[in-house]
């Protein structure tokens, strides 16, 4: 009787993924921190990523969206190549520390909730960075307050539901009116913040760069994100940086 011989072949597995972070690893190696397109926080070590003829090591830059061919293990997965589908690159460097923080961020946030977000997320929100960052930050913010279950009310009065509102809560949750602010910490008056938050927050991502920006602060942003800080797992190192340059 013949005997069957099942033998296990190692194939290599491919996945869409958007760099996150590259670090040097002993002399030449490199640990990549990645975002793939199913929104998994993976962790891979590329061999030689490092080496003056390696290729690769420029591929392998935060915010590129590559091709890459591996093999999949626990607890750290192997990079054997890759090829370049997108990649951004910043010159100014406030854009440059916001990208990073945001990126971080999902990175931070899919390694405790996965599937959070995509890399064509960051993506979208690496190109509306490059039209206003502002308005890339307080989007990004509006987003992680969903997630945190705050949906912050931008319609009417938090309180008594009018529309004639006159200011923004954060404590309270959304917009006020002249009478309830008297009972609520308001952050916000000016009323063209206001129609810019509502715009912000109601618009697609994708349209964002639609609404204005030009009234928004990082005092502004510095707001909802020390807000959300003990909450969302942000990139608070990255947005230290950002914080700096202002």
């Amino acid at each position: 009787m013949p005997i069957s011989i099942q033998i296990k072949v190692n194939m290599n597995n491919k996945l869409i993924a958007m760099i996150v972070s590259s670090t040097q690893y002993k002399e030449k190696d490199a640990l990549v921190r990645m975002i793939s397109e199913e929104g998994k926080a993976i962790t891979m070590i590329a061999k030689g990523a490092y080496a003056p003829t390696s290729k690769y090591g420029a591929y392998l830059q935060p915010f590129n969206v590559c091709a890459i061919e591996c093999h999949i293990k626990e607890p750290l997965s192997t990079f054997m190549s890759a090829s370049i589908l997108k990649t951004f690159s910043f010159t100014d460097i406030h854009q440059l520390a916001a990208a990073s923080f945001i990126v971080q961020s999902m990175d931070n946030i899919n390694q405790m909730e996965p599937q959070s977000f995509d890399c064509w997320k960051g993506v979208e929100y690496l190109n509306l960075i490059q039209h206003s960052m502002m308005a890339a930050l307080l989007k990004f913010c509006f987003n992680c307050f969903e997630m945190d279950g705050r949906q912050l009310m931008v319609d009417e009065c938090v309180d008594c539901g009018s529309l004639h509102v006159s200011g923004f809560s954060l404590s309270a949750g959304g917009f006020v009116c002249k009478s309830c602010s008297q009972h609520e910490k308001v952050d916000l008056h000016d009323i063209e913040v206001l129609k810019t938050l509502r715009c912000i927050s109601k618009a697609p991502l994708e349209l964002t760069y639609r609404c204005p920006s030009h009234v928004l602060s990082m005092g502004m942003i510095q707001l909802f994100v020390h807000d959300l800080k003990d909450s969302i797992p942000l990139a608070m190192k990255s947005w230290k940086f950002m914080d700096d340059l202002v």
